[in-house]
């Protein structure tokens, strides 16, 4: 390729995105951002965590399981290895986004929201 660099793929973009987003100085690391992930669910459905909508969190996960089941795909399934990158790059996509929000959700609780389980 041009220059000596290749195009990198987009899935290892999303996984180094990933990455990096966990290791920044002062950032929670992935364990912190897994274990939070129950808790942002719970506080979205319920409607207390303002930066995810309930009915956004509903579409969002609802889609993209449906996607991920579905027999029908952007490439056909039954074609081997080509017919799971969709679904690749559909899970790596929604699990960048987890990431990214369980991050935030844990700053908004280190901000004095209210703990999980607490209607107000």
């Amino acid at each position: 390729m041009a220059g000596g660099k290749g195009r990198r793929n987009p899935d290892a973009r999303e996984v180094w995105a990933l990455y990096e987003e966990t290791r920044r100085p002062g950032a929670p690391g992935l364990a912190a951002r897994v274990a939070a992930a129950p808790r942002l669910f719970r506080t979205a459905l319920r409607g207390e965590y303002p930066h995810l909508p309930r009915g956004r969190t509903l579409v969002c996960a609802v889609l993209m399981l449906a996607y991920l089941v579905s027999p029908l795909d952007a490439v056909p399934d039954f074609i081997p290895v080509v017919g799971w990158m969709d679904d690749a790059g559909v899970l790596m996509w929604t699990l960048r986004a987890l990431v990214h929000e369980s991050g935030r959700f844990l700053a908004w609780e280190q901000a004095g929201a209210p703990a999980a389980g607490h209607r107000p």
